[in-house]
């Protein structure tokens, strides 16, 4: 059971830092594109 947490976590921190990093790119060019992505 703890090596499920230790994952979810390790995915957690992995989704947030993903997001962090490209959330510049998605507010530039591709945050239209990614806006349609997300309606369909």
């Amino acid at each position: 059971m703890q090596t499920g947490l230790l994952w979810a976590l390790y995915w957690f921190c992995s989704v947030d830092c993903y997001k962090k990093a490209v959330s510049k790119y998605i507010k530039d060019k591709r945050y239209g594109f990614y806006k349609s992505l997300k309606r369909s």
